[in-house]
């Protein structure tokens, strides 16, 4: 195993633990769930609104982009991840507005 796959499993499973402390974090910030409809909707505008759980969700996002270049153990490791990058945050950025703005 070369060190580049070292590095890349270590990034990954460190995004994955900063996602889970994130979204752990924004969870405890929008407080309880009530089951009527209208709480549920409360709640949900909560959760897109809330920065921990779009940082915590854009972490996912970069480890499961850092898990299939490990896996895909490609040679063009830098472009692939800089690419791989700024579509993920055009997408978290395009859900948020989609989630925050729209609804």
């Amino acid at each position: 195993m070369s060190s580049i796959n070292v590095v890349l499993i270590l990034g990954g499973v460190a995004l994955n633990t900063v996602a889970q402390l994130c979204l752990k974090q924004g969870m405890q910030s929008v407080g309880g769930i009530s089951l009527d409809v209208s709480g549920i909707i409360a709640m949900l505008e909560n959760v897109y609104a809330n920065l921990y759980i779009l940082g915590g969700m854009t972490c996912y996002v970069l480890s499961f982009v850092v898990w299939l270049v490990v896996l895909l153990g490609c040679c063009f490791v830098g472009s692939l991840l800089f690419s791989c990058l700024v579509a993920s945050l055009l997408f978290c950025w395009f859900f948020w507005f989609f989630c925050c703005l729209v609804i």
